[in-house]
């Protein structure tokens, strides 16, 4: 697996729905392609097959895969928790707003 790097972005808000659900139909694509290579890896292992340099390569593979999923879906969730937060600052800001306003007291 190559390097990565951290990038930032911006998106529309009414686009972010469909950024989000393209970056996990990735992680599932990848998800896809994991469960074969690694059911073809066990179904076609024989002693000779398991212990060599290509089954070693092939598992290499399969946790690259793995670990680039992990990182799809954790850009994922940053991006949806970023999203809940936004979503909930106005009511924070309305409860805080509130606590502060002093009692009315009465005549």
């Amino acid at each position: 697996m190559g390097q990565r790097i951290n990038i930032q972005y911006s998106v529309d808000i009414d686009d972010l729905y469909g950024e989000v659900e393209r970056i996990l139909q990735g992680a599932h694509s990848t998800l896809d392609a994991v469960t074969g290579d690694s059911a073809d890896l066990v179904i076609s292992a024989r002693p000779e097959g398991v212990l060599s340099l290509d089954a070693l390569g092939r598992i290499d593979m399969i946790r690259q895969k793995l670990a680039a999923i992990d990182f799809t879906l954790r850009d994922a969730s940053t991006i949806i928790s970023a999203y809940v937060s936004y979503k909930a600052a106005p009511l924070a800001q309305s409860i805080a707003a509130a606590a502060e306003e002093p009692d009315e007291v009465a005549p």
